[in-house]
C-alpha cells in the first residue's frame, strides 16, 4: 500500500495496481474515467468512515484498491441497526455524488457513482447490501449461519462475474475487468467466511472495553443448549448489553452459568 496523506485525520492508503492502471490509463487516453473512478470511490469509502465515526468506531485507514475501497474501522461493539447504518453509509454517499454529478452536467463521474451504488447494494457479502442484509436478519437468524449463506452467494455471484468474462472474451469482446473483478469478489467473500471466530473474539474484546469506559450498562440473559459452539454464542449477543449466559441440558435444567468473560476464554479455545 502506498500511502497517500490523511482524510479528516484517517490515513488514506492506494494499492499499488492502481498506479499500472493509471499508466495504462494514460496509455489508452482513459485518464478521465480513472479520475472520476477514485473520486466515486474515496466518496463511497468517506461516507461508510464518516458513519462508523458517527457511531463510534476507532477509525483505521480507507484504502483504495482496483476492485473497490476498504473503510477499515472497529466495528465490534455495533448494534445490527448502526451495523446497517454504516453499511448503507457508503450507497447513500455515492448516490449524493450521483445527484450532483447529474446536476453539474458531468457524466462520466455520475455514471461511476451510480455503478458503485448499484453493485455494493447487491445483497451478498463481502458487499454493502450483503452487510445491511445480515444486520437486518441478525437476531432473527444466527449471524454465523447468515454470514456463511451471504458469502457463498458472494462467492457465487463472482463466478458468475467471471464467466460472463470469459464469454464475452469467446464472442469476441475482451474484457479482463469482468474476470478479475469476479474472482476478486469471490476470493473476498470466502475470505469473510473463514473469519467468523476470530470476528466473535474480536468483537467480546471490544465489549470488554467498552463496559470498563462506561461503567454501567443492561443485563442482557441469554441460554443455550449445552454443546454449543462457543463462537456461535458470541455471535449471538446483543450490542449495547452485557451478556450473561445459562447452559442448559436437553431437560433444560441449568448445567452452568457463564459471563462474557468465560465465553471469550472458550472462544480461545475452541477449534473453528
Amino acid at each position: 500500500m502506498i500511502a497517500l496523506g490523511r482524510l479528516f485525520g484517517v490515513p488514506l492508503r492506494m494499492h499499488f495496481a492502481l498506479l499500472v492502471m493509471a499508466a495504462a490509463a494514460l496509455m489508452f487516453e482513459k485518464s478521465g474515467a480513472l479520475l472520476c473512478g477514485l473520486l466515486a470511490l474515496l466518496l463511497h469509502e468517506a461516507g461508510h468512515a464518516a458513519a462508523a465515526r458517527a457511531c463510534g468506531c476507532t477509525l483505521g485507514s480507507i484504502e483504495l484498491t482496483p476492485f473497490g475501497g476498504v473503510a477499515a474501522y472497529d466495528g465490534s461493539g455495533l448494534s445490527p441497526r448502526q451495523e446497517a447504518v454504516v453499511a448503507l453509509a457508503g450507497p447513500a454517499a455515492s448516490l449524493a455524488g450521483a445527484a450532483v454529478a447529474v446536476a453539474a452536467k458531468q457524466r462520466m463521474l455520475a455514471a461511476a457513482n451510480a455503478a458503485l451504488l448499484l453493485v455494493n447494494l447487491l445483497p451478498v457479502l463481502p458487499l454493502d447490501g450483503g452487510r445491511a442484509l445480515r444486520a437486518f436478519l441478525f437476531p432473527r437468524v444466527s449471524r454465523s449461519k447468515v454470514t456463511a449463506i451471504l458469502c457463498y452467494a458472494g462467492a457465487a455471484a463472482g463466478v458468475l462475474l467471471s464467466a460472463l468474462g470469459v464469454y464475452a472474451a469467446v464472442r469476441g469482446s475482451l474484457n479482463p475487468t469482468l474476470f478479475l473483478a469476479g474472482a476478486y469478489l469471490s476470493r473476498q467473500a470466502l475470505r469473510e467466511r473463514e473469519t467468523p471466530a476470530l470476528l466473535s473474539v474480536r468483537a467480546l474484546h471490544g465489549r470488554q472495553d467498552r463496559m470498563r469506559k462506561a461503567g454501567v450498562r443492561p443485563v442482557r440473559w441469554l441460554a443455550a443448549v449445552d454443546g454449543t459452539p462457543m463462537r456461535h454464542l458470541a455471535a449471538r449477543m446483543p450490542g449495547g448489553e452485557y451478556c450473561m449466559v445459562l447452559l442448559v441440558d436437553e431437560r433444560m435444567r441449568v448445567r452452568e452459568t457463564l459471563s462474557e468473560t468465560d465465553v471469550l476464554q472458550r472462544c480461545l479455545g475452541e477449534n473453528p
